[in-house]
């Protein structure tokens, strides 16, 4: 909105922002002074404006009423913390932390909102001054259920909504046109909610293992997982790695993912996480009798070397044989000479087909809970990084003023 004003040093009572040199102090009536000594942007912006018979110091009132509004503080950073206290106390009123409920601890939120552990815990400190929350030692901060003024059913959206109408409003004022407000906004929203989203690229050499444990990997973490195949990789890394925050892998490929992702995607980072084979299986292989001959068979020389260790570490007194699919000579007659035969799902189908006589024993993998918490750590690492980035991005730096070439005004 244009005001008239007579006095253009009036603009700033209670506006919360001071003229340079000047403290800030409670708004009050100035009554008739001299102008003051005003700085080469303030005199930009009151530069006057004609429109029919009356005069307005439109981009003075524009810019110092948006910022008044927007930063009440004044012109200094935004108030992360108050904004982060804000939001915390909008849920507890909405019931999103119900009485006696606990909210997440200090490292938790700091991680989620990507600031230090120091400024949440002054967080819950200013709450419980304020009797929004209670701390109990050694167990957490919990929603008080004293004096709070709560407000079942109510949706944070309504409390934003007349915030973000007010923006769009000062947009119009300024002279923007709604497709660049909406621009921005996208813009806005990409910086902040996009920011936090760590993409993972899971790397197995065949598609059953890319697929059981890449869809271990995404509940165990909890972000998007995308699936390849070794073969990928060796055949184009650089498109394979396209749009990924980090390449995931087991310890078996770690080397070679490492060396395919670092020739092409250079700083990219890999993980290996621990996928052995699970108990049950080998444990059916401990208890064979002393002097059992064992065949394991296998489809990749990795796993067939791996397979090959573990049976000889759960029991020392068998014989073990290996074959690799379409490479033994004679893996029927292997077979026929086995006592047990020892597969994985990628194999078993070859192994099915000949009919063996003897058990067969069938060998799944798991990613270990110890890796899946490592690999959520480096996620959480990644997200919380790009959040503050993120933020420093919204942030207005100190002493920043708005000049006429920031501020579209206008007659009328």
């Amino acid at each position: 909105m244009l005001v008239r004003v007579s006095r253009p040093w009036q603009l700033f009572q209670g506006s919360g922002v001071p003229r340079q040199g000047q403290r800030r102090t409670p708004a009050r009536d100035w009554g008739p002074a001299p102008a003051p000594t005003w700085t080469t942007a303030e005199t930009q912006l009151l530069q006057p404006i004609d429109s029919g018979r009356k005069r307005y110091y439109a981009g003075t009132v524009l810019a110092y009423q948006a910022v008044g509004q927007l930063y009440p503080r004044g012109l200094g950073k935004l108030g992360v913390a108050d904004d982060i206290e804000q939001a915390l106390i909008m849920r507890i009123r909405a019931g999103h932390y119900p009485a006696n409920t606990r909210l997440p601890s200090v490292r938790e939120l700091a991680r989620h909102y990507g600031v230090n552990k120091n400024t949440i815990a002054r967080i819950y400190q200013s709450l419980e001054q304020k009797g929004y929350v209670r701390s109990v030692a050694g167990k957490g901060v919990y929603a008080s259920e004293g004096r709070v003024e709560r407000q079942p059913g109510a949706r944070v959206e309504d409390a934003l909504a007349a915030d973000l109408a007010r923006i769009v409003w000062r947009a119009k004022l300024m002279g923007l046109q709604a497709e660049q407000v909406r621009e921005l906004a996208n813009a806005a929203m990409q910086r902040v909610y996009g920011g936090d989203q760590v993409r993972l690229l899971f790397v197995e050499c065949n598609s059953y293992d890319a697929e059981n444990l890449g869809g271990q990997v995404r509940e165990g973490v909890g972000v998007p997982v995308r699936l390849a195949l070794l073969s990928d990789l060796e055949h184009d890394a650089e498109g394979t790695c396209q749009d990924v925050d980090m390449v995931v892998t087991t310890f078996y490929h770690l080397s070679a993912v490492q060396a395919l992702v670092s020739a092409a995607c250079g700083g990219l980072p890999v993980i290996g996480v621990h996928a052995p084979p699970e108990a049950a299986g080998l444990l059916r292989i401990a208890r064979a009798p002393h002097g059992s001959r064992v065949l394991v068979v296998c489809t990749e020389p990795t796993t067939l070397n791996t397979l090959f260790n573990q049976v000889r570490t759960y029991n020392a007194g068998i014989k073990v044989e290996t074959c690799l699919v379409g490479k033994c000579a004679d893996m029927s007659a292997m077979m026929r000479q086995a006592d047990f035969v020892v597969d994985t799902h990628t194999s078993h189908a070859a192994v099915q087909a000949l009919q063996p006589s003897a058990p067969v024993v069938t060998i799944t993998f798991a990613v270990d809970q110890q890796s899946l918490d490592f690999l959520r750590g480096k996620v959480e690492e990644v997200a919380s990084s790009r959040l503050a980035v993120a933020r420093s991005m919204v942030e207005v730096e100190d002493g920043r003023m708005p000049t006429m070439s920031s501020v579209g005004t206008g007659s009328g």
